[in-house]
């Protein structure tokens, strides 16, 4: 029996369904590929090593997901979120802040940003007001970025407490792990 890990998924072959006894998945520190090494002293359960090889497996294609995702530029990152959020892009000038629509109840902002904080949600707020005069009072936001401020999560609880207006904050991490 041979067991071996691959960045790709292989073009044939199955997964082993037991590992091999006396042995363990390690992360190489050097290349950040599991491995099995000899287990120290008393043998892991399988199913925690296997748990361990799918996290890790799953986490390290998001991450290059989100790579990817960094590196283009702001019109192909906003579509590509549209789809991932299952959205409809807005054109990308004149858009009065808002860059895609899922129906006719939310209206999304997508900053390819980090730490993205309340001063991008206080101007977001401004941009579903103007949408419930359009639409109807029922206009709901999403803004979608890397990361998020403690400032921007304050006031998205704010505004919805004073202003009773529905934001939610979505990290791109939870889009694309979605997928």
């Amino acid at each position: 029996m041979i067991y071996f890990f691959s960045k790709k998924k292989p073009s044939s072959g199955t997964p082993a369904k037991d590992m091999i006894r006396g042995y363990a998945i390690a992360i190489s520190p050097k290349t950040g590929l599991p491995y099995l090494r000899k287990a120290k002293g008393k043998v892991e359960d399988k199913r925690i090593l296997q748990q361990q090889l799918r996290y890790f497996v799953m986490s390290k294609t998001i991450r290059t997901r989100i790579d990817k995702l960094k590196k283009l530029n702001s019109r192909e990152f906003e579509i590509r979120i549209c789809k991932l959020a299952g959205a409809k892009a807005s054109r990308h000038v004149g858009d009065e802040g808002i860059d895609g629509r899922i129906g006719r109840r939310w209206v999304l902002q997508i900053k390819q940003s980090e730490g993205v904080g309340r001063g991008v949600v206080d101007a977001f707020e401004t941009a579903i007001r103007r949408e419930r005069k359009k639409g109807g009072p029922n206009v709901n936001g999403m803004i979608v970025a890397f990361s998020f401020s403690k400032g921007a999560y304050a006031e998205t609880v704010r505004a919805k407490k004073e202003d009773r207006l529905v934001i939610k904050l979505k990290t791109v991490k939870e889009l694309v792990s979605k997928r």
